[in-house]
């Protein structure tokens, strides 16, 4: 069971995005006066347990925190994208970590599994927000482990072959896993860590990724019925 505190996450949600959005923004969708969402905001009154998941609702069926994200991320060259001022963005990560206990709430989870170097931050703010454990998957053999699980895979810039490994004693079976991953692109280093966690029998519940570019990913994982992506080009 999640321990989380709703009407806190409420005004902090409401507190990040009005650094980017106006009260007259705001107010439309949430519809409330600028008055009471400001005291919310403060902390001067704090929402119901009901108005609270009432407007965290509201912000995420609006599309609040991807609209968000989107405005922040960056394309390079039509198909590099630069998501350093999102990963390295305490506020914006924080409502990433909301997007995601939004779409995963309800899950019985376990740990949050990524990969390094990137996709650290994003799991670290998802995984607080679902109150479990996060697990990383490495390029290199962590230090003070003997066992390891290690899936070797075809990475695309450039092209070579990587091996990611993660400790036995982090993954058991039975485990039930989400993946979060920074960038989808081809789909590879996702599957990668699909098959690791099908060889400890732990159990995929869905993936959810900041953002993704192109559909090459989704052949690679198109047996996958519940993946989540805020931002997709």
């Amino acid at each position: 069971m999640i321990n989380v505190n709703e009407k806190e996450l409420c005004a902090t949600a409401l507190r990040v995005v009005k650094k980017y959005m106006k009260y007259k923004e705001l107010q439309k969708i949430v519809e409330l006066p600028p008055p009471i969402i400001s005291r919310y905001i403060s902390g001067v009154v704090k929402p119901s347990q009901e108005r609270a998941v009432e407007l965290l609702n509201k912000l995420y069926s609006n599309g609040v925190f991807r609209e968000i994200v989107a405005r922040n991320l960056k394309v390079v060259d039509g198909d590099i994208l630069n998501l350093y001022s999102v990963i390295y963005n305490i506020n914006i990560l924080r409502i990433v970590g909301i997007e995601a206990y939004m779409r995963f709430r309800n899950q019985d989870l376990d740990a949050v599994v990524t990969i390094e170097t990137d996709g650290i931050p994003i799991a670290l703010s998802v995984a607080s927000m679902l109150d479990t454990n996060i697990v990383v998957a490495k390029r290199k053999k962590e230090i003070g482990y003997e066992n390891f699980y290690e899936e070797t895979y075809l990475s695309r810039d450039p092209p070579s072959l990587t091996t990611v490994y993660i400790p036995k004693d982090h993954l058991k079976k039975g485990m039930n896993i989400l993946i979060v991953d920074d960038l989808l692109r081809s789909g590879r280093t996702v599957k990668a860590i699909m098959n690791i966690i099908e060889e400890a029998k732990a159990n995929l519940t869905g993936i959810f990724s900041l953002a993704s570019i192109g559909s090459l990913w989704r052949n690679v994982l198109n047996d996958v019925k519940d993946i989540h992506i805020m931002v997709e080009f």
